[in-house]
């Protein structure tokens, strides 16, 4: 089906159909999202499911139409420019795991729309009716999922001001929360928190600051607190609060009693004075660590997985590479730069040399005959530095046996998995340089990229093109390294644990469901299978023979690219501390972040293909990484 978008028509029309039968409105927005059904509607507009027909999978996504209901000019206005705010936040806030991704704002037949990624599954009012009161459990797995998510905004500058269960969603495929609707949210300038603003939120949720115009970043933490009250009860919070007493009565409504901390920590969030309460969500995460009873040891116990990684490659002797060129060209240069590991330089001076080869300095690409008629000895010398300096991650003939396994073609749709497999697109758009990987972490056959692409050859194929020369020069990689006899491993487990599956998963370079198994079995052996995650407690308990086993396991079948052990050893390189800007460097280096964010599960690597230490993340479990490497055993 595919609904009229027309305020005063919204006929549903077939779904083949680009113009409304009813009304004759156009049914594609830019020429590419078509609304399916209307979701909801609100006191700005419109929110409906829609489908992007730009992209070849026609992904589902959210199209918000700005529709207000507000009187008179002065909130018609205020109407606009917080619809508008919305789009600004949400491009500012750039990309979160648990925050919406803005697609589009634009306008169009004098409305305004906002394109937004769709979130499948439930928000919690909808849970709280159909599942009944929370359980403490999952209030704790509540605050420790979306705290960090109002770090990251308030880091950002920015106030969400409508928290509560309508705007957080649990998301069907990982169970993650997910915090919406932005159209509330306000920069949080020095001259926007000093002057009386509008009031925005929902009045049960709404701190007192807020509801006079002046909310603060401690405002969405109040809101919060009133959310984990509601459902812990399932009670309206304007019942919670005796106005007599001026204070909060939850835990009269409270059919199981909840533990001390947790209810010191709920009644801080809610405290009408703003310095009385936590000031970041930090504090809060803090406080909630306490509940966590102390180790035996007053420092976190540490692992030693002993034997180190496992050997699974022995390097052999480099051949000295004769830098030979039928055009003249000096490739001593470029040869320094690669032993240097200076990637990305190395990679502009390639793009130079080439050109040189060619006779195309001065024009500053290639034309198709300049790559059918590149003499191989050029092509094998270029070829051979970059393979032997980057340990075979780099190459062309690196290149080439990938070009080879997504089809081998000189057309688009090769180039296009070429990219996406070796690194150069992310969510099927081509990056810019500047925002590649000049680094070992870097996928396999992601450099040399040559330069800017522009600058090389004038011609969407032309990867494909010059690969399919370097199969013609017949190029391969050196041998670089040379497979050693992988020892058994014995699955041992302190606690009874079965690791074939995980063992046969990892053999079979199923990744993903090698991950999945990792969460799974590291639950089970710490005995929290039901709550779903771990405390700080059970990752400085987690017995060291089973840690051992599903690290050798995974070190062995990666070849040594993946596995706890292998994080550690980043994990010590970029600080080695147990706070969470050292995990977000870790994040950086082993692709876990882009630009700044964190990545979404289903949009890691799940290949050989992964920066190094990429995987296992056993996602569910929402571990503190630098917690559990930590540990010296590891």
């Amino acid at each position: 089906m595919s609904q009229c978008l027309n305020p005063d028509c919204l006929q549903p029309n077939p779904k083949t159909t680009n113009f409304c039968q009813k009304c004759g409105s156009k049914l594609l927005l830019k020429e590419r999202y078509r609304a399916l059904k209307i979701l909801g509607q609100g006191g700005f507009g419109r929110t409906f499911l829609a489908v992007d027909e730009d992209k070849p999978s026609q992904p589902y996504c959210v199209i918000k139409q700005f529709l207000p209901q507000a009187q008179g000019t002065n909130n018609q206005q205020k109407a606009e420019e917080l619809f508008k705010q919305e789009a600004i936040q949400l491009e500012q806030l750039g990309k979160h795991q648990q925050i919406p991704e803005l697609f589009a704002h634009f306008i169009q037949d004098h409305r305004q729309y906002l394109v937004q990624e769709y979130i499948e599954g439930q928000n919690l009012a909808q849970e709280l009716a159909e599942t009944g009161a929370f359980s403490e459990t999952k209030i704790v797995n509540l605050l420790g999922d979306l705290l960090p998510v109002l770090a990251f905004i308030h880091q950002k500058q920015v106030i969400h001001r409508d928290i509560k269960p309508e705007n957080i969603i649990r998301r069907k495929s990982d169970n993650k929360l997910v915090l919406v609707d932005f159209g509330a949210a306000k920069a949080a300038t020095i001259t926007a928190l000093a002057v009386t603003g509008t009031v925005i939120g929902s009045a049960q949720y709404t701190a007192p600051e807020q509801a006079m115009g002046k909310p603060t970043f401690g405002s969405d933490l109040y809101s919060l607190g009133v959310t984990c009250i509601h459902l812990l009860t399932n009670i309206e919070p304007f019942d919670l609060f005796d106005v007599s007493e001026s204070d909060w009565v939850w835990r009269d409504y409270l059919k199981v009693k909840v533990s001390d901390r947790l209810g010191q920590v709920l009644d801080k969030l809610l405290q009408q004075g703003t310095k009385k309460r936590f000031q970041t969500p930090q504090e809060v995460l803090d406080a909630l660590q306490l509940t966590v009873k102390p180790t035996s040891q007053p420092t976190p116990q540490f692992w030693k997985l002993s034997p180190p990684p496992l050997p699974t490659t022995q390097p052999t002797p480099q051949p000295n590479i004769e830098l030979k060129s039928a055009r003249g060209v000096n490739y001593r240069q470029l040869e320094q730069l690669l032993k240097a590991g200076k990637w990305k330089e190395a990679d502009r001076e390639t793009a130079l040399k080439m050109l040189a080869v060619a006779g195309r300095t001065q024009d500053g690409c290639f034309r198709v005959e300049d790559i059918n008629n590149f003499p191989c000895e050029d092509l094998r010398t270029i070829d051979q530095l970059w393979v032997k300096y980057s340990m075979s991650r780099f190459g062309f003939s690196v290149q080439k046996n990938i070009w080879q396994e997504v089809g081998s073609k000189v057309d688009r749709e090769t180039e296009c998995k070429l990219g996406d497999h070796i690194g150069w697109r992310k969510n099927g758009v081509w990056m810019n340089y500047d925002d590649l990987t000049f680094s070992l972490q870097a996928p396999v056959g992601h450099l040399p990229r040559v330069g800017r692409v522009s600058m090389f050859i004038n011609d969407q194929r032309w990867a494909s093109l010059f690969l399919s020369r370097v199969k013609d020069c017949k190029l391969t990689p050196l041998p670089t390294t040379q497979q050693t006899p992988q020892p058994d491993i014995e699955l041992k487990s302190a606690r009874g644990v079965n690791y074939y599956q995980l063992e046969q998963l990892l053999k079979a370079g199923k990744w993903k469901e090698a991950d999945r198994e990792t969460a799974k079995k590291i639950l089970e052996v710490a005995g929290k299978t039901k709550e779903g995650w771990l405390d700080r407690n059970s990752i400085n308990n987690f017995p060291c023979k089973d840690l051992r086993t599903i690290d050798q396991l995974w070190v062995k079948y990666s070849n040594g690219r993946f596995g706890f052990s292998v994080q550690k050893k980043i994990w010590l390189e970029v600080g080695g501390k147990v706070d969470y800007n050292t995990e977000k460097l870790l994040g950086d280096r082993v692709g876990w972040r882009k630009n700044g964010a964190w990545m979404r599960y289903h949009d890691l690597t799940f290949s050989l293909q992964a920066p190094l230490g990429h995987l296992p993340l056993c996602w569910d479990l929402d571990l503190e990484w630098w917690v559990l490497l930590s540990r010296q055993e590891l």
